[in-house]
């Protein structure tokens, strides 16, 4: 049932995938296999955090963590960990984020899990753009994305590459940053990687949208909410629809990019993404003064 869950997982059927984690952990209860039980609600917990459901994601992979310290799993417990950091900076939690990835990453070098710290390399690559450290993301996304070359890993080099143009386009090189995305996105279609697919559009399109191509953008945000509903990846949802706001507002379409703006912060409320709520705001206010119209959360609580 967990190797169900993981496929099922992975093109984006996370209803499907749940069920089968949930069979999988009743199965490693009724036989007493704490391993394995750690391991499964680490998945599960995976899936939740995907749907939005932030505090029970960080719940359950706190179980997981302490069965795995129980168990003596110190593979587990670094992936564990490197999965609770993502839930601490998607949630505003920067500092308490790099701190567990470094833990993640020791531990991770310690039992020579070079998959896995490649990927770890990545989530804290993030956490360096999030706090403006460029340079430094820069380099710990191309160590990633050599790692995941060396291994194969077809799946986490279309993600690395992905997170690579983020920074291309944060600084600067938009050119550099539509031609990386683009072959992040035939990777991710190559091995079924929807939920990525739909990541990498949503930031392709801000790349159409700082370039001035409007009508690619918007047909990107569109290409990229589609999936994000298919596969319940909320936090994104809510970024691509506080964008697409932005970008009909500068063309003119306040009424309705009004609605859009409205629904994708309180999505990010919802699933506690106050940081990004924050960046977006702030580009929404000034996109509404150069398109001389109240900003969209005037009046809000």
């Amino acid at each position: 049932f967990r190797r169900a869950g993981i496929v099922l997982h992975a093109i984006g059927r996370n209803d499907d995938a749940e069920k089968s984690y949930q069979q999988a952990l009743v199965i490693h209860r009724e036989v007493g296999n704490r391993r394995g039980e750690g391991v499964v609600l680490d998945n599960l917990a995976s899936v939740y955090g995907q749907y939005g459901r932030v505090e029970q994601a960080e719940k359950i992979h706190g179980e997981a963590l302490a069965i795995h310290r129980e168990v003596g799993n110190r593979r587990g417990e670094g992936v564990v960990l490197g999965h609770l950091a993502n839930v601490y900076r998607q949630t505003g939690r920067a500092e308490q984020a790099e701190k567990t990835h470094e833990q993640a990453l020791a531990i991770l070098r310690e039992v020579g899990n070079r998959r896995f710290e490649g990927v770890a390399l990545g989530n804290m690559a993030n956490v360096y753009l999030q706090t403006g450290r460029l340079d430094q993301a820069e380099k710990t996304h191309e160590q990633a994305l050599a790692i995941h070359r060396k291994m194969g890993n077809r799946r986490s080099e279309g993600v690395a590459l992905g997170h690579l143009a983020n920074v291309y386009r944060r600084t600067g090189r938009v050119d550099q940053a539509e031609k990386t995305h683009e072959q992040a996105l035939a990777i991710h279609r190559e091995v079924g990687n929807r939920r990525f697919e739909g990541v990498v559009l949503s930031n392709q399109a801000l790349v159409y949208l700082f370039t001035g191509q409007l009508d690619r953008a918007e047909r990107a945000y569109e290409q990229a909410l589609a999936i994000h509903r298919e596969v319940g990846n909320r936090r994104f949802e809510g970024v691509s629809l506080c964008d697409y706001g932005v970008l009909l507002v500068s063309t003119g379409r306040s009424t309705r990019a009004r609605v859009r703006w409205l629904q994708g912060a309180a999505i990010l409320r919802e699933v506690g993404d106050r940081a990004e709520l924050e960046h977006l705001t702030a580009a929404m206010r000034e996109a509404c003064a150069k398109a001389g119209v109240p900003p969209f959360d005037e009046g809000e609580a």
